[in-house]
């Protein structure tokens, strides 16, 4: 409910912001531009300061247009991109006439990409300059025609001589610089031009491989190719093995000379990347090493952190797509060498002695799959290739299932399971691939394949990576720089567990991606799910789109988690060493909360295109509801916000209301939580601490007065008394000083000479009240003096004749 307060508030206000800026729009409508005025010549004073003032504004204006050695350069670039173009051009137009599955286009789509990518660069440049030297142009015209009419006028006003030299050089050197100008700006537009154009045509030409991938990906179910026994004696695509493989390697040779020369940048970064993480593990370990001797656990950890290397290498590689978008397949294969030589250094130290044979047959999946990459798709080699690795695949899959099986895994048993099912789902899949390669159905079963490869080479990695990372994560929170965060020291098996459970997710999402793309199915699901969010519903005037909802729902639930983590760290590590007033500390955290979940809300209804002009009624509607039927809630609300800002009653405070007496634990946005002294947890409205009259016992201090009464036999000494009092109060620990202790004599009882004794404490008064009774009862018993019973006459109105003789008999015995 306090949230939908909130939310209200919200879009009141929001409609309210939008409905005066409509009518401050329409109210401060666009004027008619104002007629510039025609310029008017230089008067005859000015003309030597204005012309002097030319020369240093021409040579700026050069300077600001000398773009030459970039466009030269971006001139060459274009050429050897022309050229590549070319050869691109030849080598997808082979690509698109063969038969085959959609993979043999993909490859030279990414090519295509690259280049784009490049011309929109020199796009974005050129369109700088061109834009930059055209208002230089736009400068020089109107100086230029300001000095035309200084000239023209020259003759009217009698200029002197040298006056109208003057006027003369002055324009001839606007004019040498507008020319020089105007050519620099024809140059880069050229070559803008030309650029554009040839960007034009490679987004025909992407949009021709869509189309056509699109459409292999539609027909990729049936007979592509001849059954493979047809195919042994059919001819071979671009010569024998040797040439094949020679023009592989060289076409991989290139492209990755290419890429490396045009991605130096991203290189770098990456290496930095790298460098850094070898270096933080190099750490850990070292660490690590000298923890093991007293936690025997992190024995594995340190087992693992010790092949630095390896370990950054896998990581850096996952983030491959950051550093290299658009990698061409050259690049990606030699990084994959990488990593199967990194997985084979780690392996061995993370799996069961008995299953550290699979990284070696992982290792002998991958050199068949590239094998089958070097020949041409639906080349007979490749083909062979394709039928072999499926079989190899699928008997390491049926060797895995036997081993987990025979519980010679370490996996928990939701894991255990999992992975069974996924180990039987690919064997299945692989073996159909075989069958299907062997009929002609090469491009499903080249698809199958190599999703299911790229799913198990995704698990693979990312299961090493979250080790990896699981295994940083321990041992960073036992640092020192860690262990000086009181939420890691307070809360270290939650915060470990929290991060272990988000890298368990990112891991999960980072496989199902990869997954998806090498079954070419992502950028499908993207479109389709992307289609199925921005779909409109409308309901009468009012639309929206499951997008809409799924965004503002997500940026709400982000916004409370944020909050709840931002409290969190608050109350925990950063307001304990703040030297804050009582109370402070929470109103802080409380009021950022409320900041933080105020700030989602709008965050959240902006990126779901919420129009706030459109909902007026609603929120009118909600404003009248609120005044109606939640004033009470409103007001308990708003004077939730008096008692954080005011602090008449704090977190902790000991406070009286009515008969209500116990601690301040929790002030909340509509009522807060006290807690009595037999452990009940009373809530109280917020209105109630506001509007009634509340008792605040620690309000600027914790002292509390303990009054203890006492009477005293007649006959003894008042000011022994006080003495004793005083005395046993001081003795007492508790007991402050200043103020001291005090007894009173206060009056003459009935059957006592009564006093009291006030003591000052800042602990708790009860218990003080309690030692100082026992201790006053001590020291009056051990100075003889006695605290009298209460003393009553009894009048006897009727007797019972047996009880009236016995009180006779006696009082005569007494008598005599």
């Amino acid at each position: 409910m306090s949230l939908l307060i909130v939310l209200a508030a919200i879009l009141m206000a929001a409609g309210f912001t939008v409905v005066c800026a409509q009518e401050a729009a329409e109210a401060t409508a666009t004027p008619a531009p104002t007629p510039t005025p025609a310029p008017t010549p230089i008067p005859a004073t000015e003309i030597p300061d204005r012309a002097a003032e030319i020369v240093p504004m021409l040579r700026e204006a050069a300077a600001r247009t000398d773009v030459g050695k970039e466009v030269d350069a971006i001139a060459q670039e274009f050429e050897k991109e022309k050229g590549h173009l070319a050869e691109l051009l030849e080598e997808t137009r082979r690509r698109l006439d063969a038969a085959g599955p959609a993979s043999v286009i993909e490859e030279a789509q990414i090519s295509w990409l690259r280049s784009a990518s490049r011309l929109d660069a020199w796009l974005n440049t050129l369109k700088e300059d061109s834009t930059a030297i055209a208002e230089e142009v736009q400068k020089l015209a109107e100086r230029r025609k300001l000095w035309e009419l200084t000239g023209q006028s020259a003759d009217e006003v009698e200029l002197p001589d040298a006056l109208r030299q003057q006027v003369a050089e002055t324009l001839e050197a606007i004019e040498t610089a507008e020319t020089k100008v105007r050519a620099n700006r024809d140059a880069v537009l050229t070559l803008q031009s030309d650029v554009a154009r040839a960007k034009a045509e490679v987004d025909e030409i992407l949009a021709s491989q869509r189309e056509e991938i699109a459409r292999r990906r539609r027909s990729i179910v049936g007979i592509d190719s001849p059954p493979l026994w047809k195919s042994i004696t059919a001819p071979g695509i671009e010569g024998g093995p040797a040439e094949q493989l020679s023009s592989m390697w060289t076409k991989s040779s290139r492209s990755i000379e290419d890429y490396v020369a045009d991605r130096h940048d991203r290189l770098l970064r990456q290496a930095v990347f790298f460098m850094m993480l070898v270096a933080v593990l190099v750490f850990l370990r070292r660490r690590a090493k000298l923890w093991v001797g007293q936690d025997r656990s992190l024995q594995p950890t340190v087992e693992l952190l010790d092949r630095p290397l390896a370990a950054s290498f896998i990581v850096t590689m996952l983030l491959g797509e950051i550093f290299h978008p658009r990698a061409p397949a050259a690049w990606i294969d030699l990084m994959g060498l990488g990593l199967l030589l990194a997985l084979l250094r780690l392996l061995p130290r993370i799996v069961a002695p008995s299953m550290r044979s699979g990284a070696y047959l992982l290792a002998l999946i991958y050199l068949v799959e590239k094998i089958s990459s070097i020949a041409p798709e639906g080349d007979l080699i490749n083909r062979l290739a394709l039928v072999a690795l499926s079989v190899v695949a699928a008997a390491s899959l049926y060797w895995l299932v036997d081993k987990i099986r025979g519980g010679q895994t370490q996996l928990a048993g939701g894991w255990k399971n999992l992975v069974l099912f996924g180990a039987r789902a690919a064997f299945v899949a692989l073996a159909l691939c075989a069958f299907l390669n062997v009929i002609g159905s090469v491009g499903l079963a080249q698809l199958v394949t190599m999703g299911t490869l790229s799913g198990i080479y995704a698990a693979v990695l990312f299961w090493v990576a979250a080790v990896l990372l699981r295994a940083m994560v321990r041992v960073a929170l036992l640092t020192a720089t860690a262990r000086r965060l009181a939420i890691v020291r307070l809360h270290e098996e939650t915060v470990r567990s929290t991060i272990f459970r988000i890298i368990q997710i990112l891991a999960m999402a980072g496989w199902a991606l990869f997954t998806l793309e090498g079954f070419g199915a992502l950028d499908g699901v993207i479109d389709g799910l992307t289609r199925a969010f921005i779909s409109k519903i409308a309901i009468g005037d009012f639309s929206f789109s499951p997008g809409d909802i799924l965004i503002f729902v997500g940026v709400v639930w982000l916004t409370f988690r944020i909050s709840q983590l931002l409290r969190f760290v608050l109350e925990t590590d950063v307001m304990p060493k703040m030297d804050l007033p009582r109370g402070v500390p929470g109103a802080i955290t409380r009021l950022s909360h409320y900041s933080i979940v105020v700030l989602g809300i709008m965050i959240a209804a902006t990126a779901a295109g919420l129009d706030f002009s459109r909902i007026n009624l609603i929120v009118g509607a909600l404003g009248v509801g609120i005044g109606f039927g939640l004033q009470n809630v409103v007001n308990n609300f708003v004077s939730g916000l008096i008692l954080l800002f005011e602090r008449p009653i704090r977190v902790g405070d000991r406070i009286q209301l009515a008969d209500l007496f116990g601690t301040v634990n929790t002030i909340g946005m509509r009522a807060s939580i006290v807690r009595t002294l037999q452990g009940a947890e009373v809530i109280v409205p917020n209105a109630n601490l506001i509007s009634a009259e509340v008792v605040n016992w620690t309000l600027s201090d914790e002292r509390r007065r303990a009054d203890v009464p006492i009477g005293v036999a007649y006959g003894t000494d008042p000011q022994t008394v006080i003495d004793i009092l005083v005395g046993v109060a001081t003795a007492h620990d508790d007991v402050m000083d200043d103020p001291a202790p005090e007894a009173f004599f206060l009056g003459f009882g009935a059957s006592s000479l009564d006093f009291e004794l006030r003591a000052w404490t800042r602990a708790s008064f009860i218990q003080v009240s309690s030692d100082l009774r026992v201790g006053i009862t001590a020291a009056l018993k051990e100075a003889g003096i006695e605290i009298p019973f209460p003393q009553r006459d009894l009048h006897l109105r009727s007797v019972a004749k047996g009880a009236a003789e016995m009180l006779s008999g006696r009082s005569e015995r007494d008598t005599d």
